[in-house]
Formats: C-alpha cells, sequence, structure tokens
C-alpha cells in the first residue's frame, strides 16, 4: 500500500476527521428510501453509512481505496470516474453525493453538468469541498506545519497527501464564490 494512502486513512480516525463525518452523517440523516449516487466515494466511508437505509451506486477512480472500502452494508461500487458517471441514467438519482472531489478535479464544470443531468427533479445535491482557511489550519493542527500553512497565507500551491494539488474555485468558475 502506497504510503500516502496509509497516511489518509490514518487521518480518517483523527478527531478532526471523526468530527467532519459526524457532521456529514448528522445532515444527510434524513436521506431515507432514495436512490443515491456518491461521486468520489473514496474509503467509502459515507456511502457505506448511506446505504443502510438507501439504495446506492458509489463511484471512486482510485482502485486502492476501492479494494480498502468500507461495505458494511450493501451498495454497487463501481471504479472508474466521469466517463461512469456518463453511463448513468437521466433522472436517475433523488440524491447526489460528491465530498472532498471537486477541488482535485479538472473537469469540475462537465461533472457538475453530470450531475444536474442523472438528478431527478426536486433531488439533492451535497457537495463538500475543502476551503482555504480550512486547509491552513489543518496544516497547523493535523499536520504540525507552520511554513506550509504561513506559504497558504501568502498565496502559495498546496499538495493534499495522496490526491495532489488542491485547486481552490477562483471567482467567475460559475461554481463557487470567490475565495477570500
Amino acid at each position: 500500500m502506497n504510503n500516502d494512502l496509509k497516511i489518509y486513512i490514518e487521518n480518517t480516525k483523527k478527531p478532526w476527521s471523526v468530527l467532519f463525518y459526524r457532521v456529514v452523517k448528522e445532515q444527510l440523516s434524513q436521506i431515507t428510501n432514495s436512490k443515491i449516487l456518491d461521486f468520489g466515494s473514496g474509503l467509502g466511508i459515507t456511502a457505506n453509512h448511506l446505504s443502510k437505509n438507501n439504495d446506492l451506486v458509489a463511484i471512486e477512480p482510485n482502485v486502492d481505496m476501492v479494494d480498502m472500502r468500507i461495505c458494511e452494508n450493501n451498495y454497487q461500487q463501481i471504479n472508474g470516474n466521469i466517463e461512469q458517471l456518463k453511463q448513468q441514467g437521466d433522472n436517475s438519482f433523488d440524491v447526489v453525493v460528491c465530498h472532498n472531489v471537486l477541488e482535485y478535479a479538472k473537469e469540475r464544470k462537465d461533472i457538475f453538468r453530470e450531475f444536474c443531468r442523472v438528478l431527478k427533479p426536486n433531488g439533492i445535491i451535497s457537495i463538500v469541498k475543502h476551503n482555504h482557511a480550512g486547509r491552513i489550519m489543518q496544516k497547523v493542527v493535523f499536520e504540525n506545519s507552520v511554513d506550509e500553512a504561513i506559504s497558504l497565507l501568502n498565496g502559495g500551491a498546496c499538495n493534499a497527501a495522496y490526491f495532489g494539488q488542491v485547486n481552490y474555485y477562483k471567482g467567475g468558475s460559475g461554481l463557487a464564490p470567490p475565495v477570500l
């Protein structure tokens, strides 16, 4: 197993991540008896939780993460990316979940268009993304890396272990407000 993946898995067990998943689970707790797409499902933490009371399809491009995923509940796991998303039917999901994915994707607009296509009328899209202030705090709290935090404060680039460079959304992209 890749060392960065080991670090990522270890980080999912730390208080910061545990709190994150607790908040996500609470915010999505009212979703039951629904058809859900989890795009960029990672280790399957959210997919596994939501599949308790829902019909869930998860798409994840990283085969190592798919192999290590949590699957205590029954859900369909697809190893793939936007191409597998494009194979999903129009208006076929009540809910689309995409957590901490879009900041790593180059084809954000295409992915979002696909979400709108596969989502049923009056459906729900749950998007979570890293933000600049949160990444700075993570560098200090999680990684004890004050120098990297200062670099980010000064406009420097940031890499996330295992996922590569974080691309914060800029104003005018149509997907999010400008980073302040």
